[in-house]
């Protein structure tokens, strides 16, 4: 028993993937801003480091800084993506034995010069999902236009 037509199963799998491919490649632009954002590089000084929960497993080291950018010195504070921690005291080994110099490489905006990161990380996983959904896509259209030609 066939409940869809062969064009209706073909357009429905084609607005899913397209859905999909739209999605991450919206995740992909979303997460690449910021990083293009960030493009200009100073001096930063450490005022404090804080260990942060992220959930009850998850510890993130926060980090409070100030830079200066001309003659105007702000202030920025930066919730590190990576490393992630399973407990805080595992957080705080870390500051004390990597993490001690007060000085840091800060990123900021060269447009609005108070929006700054000590982390600027490349989206990679986002851009290679992106790339991939995009080429599954263009796989299945290509293969639609196949079957299509060989029946």
């Amino acid at each position: 028993m066939n409940f869809l037509p062969i064009k209706g199963v073909w357009g429905a799998f084609f607005l899913l993937s397209s859905a999909v491919t739209l999605w991450f490649c919206v995740q992909a632009s979303l997460q690449l801003i910021p990083y293009w954002r960030l493009s200009e590089e100073t001096h930063g000084y450490i005022d404090n480091f804080l260990v942060q929960e992220i959930t009850q497993e998850k510890y993130a080291v926060r980090a409070f800084y100030h830079y200066q950018v001309g003659d105007q010195t702000y202030k920025g504070e930066t919730t590190f993506k990576a490393p992630i921690f399973l407990n805080p005291a595992a957080a705080k080994q870390h500051i004390e034995k990597y993490w001690n110099e007060k000085e840091w490489d800060v990123w900021y905006s060269l447009k609005t010069p108070s929006y700054a990161s000590l982390q600027k990380l490349f989206p990679f996983k986002a851009i290679f999902n992106a790339v991939l959904s995009v080429g599954v896509l263009f796989y299945f259209v290509w293969l639609r236009s196949y079957v299509a030609k060989m029946s």
